[in-house]
């Protein structure tokens, strides 16, 4: 004989465990959410640590070149002038002058890649994808410009120049980290249609500064804390007949980006631009143009 209290005491016993099971439940619930989360910044963090902002660049490191003691000479003008303005490019002690053929975020993982395929560009570029350089590239300075936190020293158009930027930044396309972010000079770039352009260029290459905006020149100067100092100083230096001023230059370097998209000394990486067999000049060492 079971009694009503005993079938009453069976029948409650189940809607008294469901507090206890939807307890554990949560807590598993809680657990798995925190092993997600976990794994997760994990690989956010292993990520960002595969991650490095490289500058595959033309290095302006022949002291005989009229380009080259024109950018370390403007260099040294503004950092002699540095009292009310803060210079941070340093070119004797921190920083490569040089032209920027491609900047971007790379993964680390792919460098040897990276480095073979420029390798492998450097030694055919100036028999294969062109047929009216010398043996090097030519960078003509121009003029000086002001724009934001830095001073310039313009490049003219050089075919040969954009020919090297464009075959490097589709070669190195697979080893680029994206989505990129767009820097914030960009923002503010007043001509809508050029604005929306680079930001276009970002989302597609990583970079604003690459195929139809490419715009090469030598950066002297960046200025974050006094940019309007740094103006009036830069453009108020004498100009010592910048238009004619110019260089031949053979080498592909990739190098550490730092402050302003300066580049640091010391390159990760070197490779020679093979000189053309129908060239009149085989050694690159001896053109200048003046």
């Amino acid at each position: 004989y079971i009694s009503h209290n005993s079938d009453a005491r069976k029948m409650t016993t189940p809607r008294q465990n469901k507090p206890l099971l939807l307890k554990n439940r949560l807590y598993l619930l809680h657990i798995f959410l925190l092993l997600v989360m976990n794994t997760t910044a994990q690989q956010q963090e292993e990520e960002q640590q595969d991650k490095i902002l490289l500058d595959i660049h033309i290095p302006l490191t022949k002291s005989q070149s009229c380009a080259a003691r024109q950018a370390r000479a403007s260099n040294l003008y503004l950092r002699n002038h540095d009292g009310a303005y803060h210079q941070e490019i340093d070119f004797p002690k921190l920083h490569t002058p040089h032209a920027t053929l491609y900047q971007t975020e790379f993964y680390k993982s792919d460098l040897p890649e990276i480095q073979s395929t420029v390798e492998n560009i450097a030694a055919e570029f100036l028999d294969s994808y062109v047929s009216n350089c010398k043996a090097g590239i030519e960078l003509e300075l121009t003029q000086k410009i002001s724009s934001g936190n830095y001073a310039m020293l313009d490049i003219a158009p050089n075919p040969c120049l954009r020919k090297l930027s464009d075959v490097i930044v589709q070669s190195l396309l697979p080893y680029v980290v994206f989505p990129a972010e767009i820097p914030e000079w960009v923002h503010h770039i007043k001509n809508a249609k050029q604005r929306a352009r680079k930001m276009e260029l970002v989302q597609l290459y990583g970079s604003p500064n690459v195929l139809d905006e490419f715009q090469p020149h030598v950066t002297v100067g960046y200025n974050e804390v006094d940019p309007i100092g740094q103006r009036t100083v830069f453009l108020g230096m004498m100009d010592d007949d910048t238009s004619s001023c110019a260089g031949v230059f053979d080498t592909v370097a990739i190098g550490f980006v730092g402050i302003g998209g300066s580049v640091l000394h010391g390159s990760l990486y070197e490779a020679k631009l093979t000189p053309s067999s129908s060239s009149a000049d085989p050694d690159p060492d001896s053109v200048e143009v003046k």
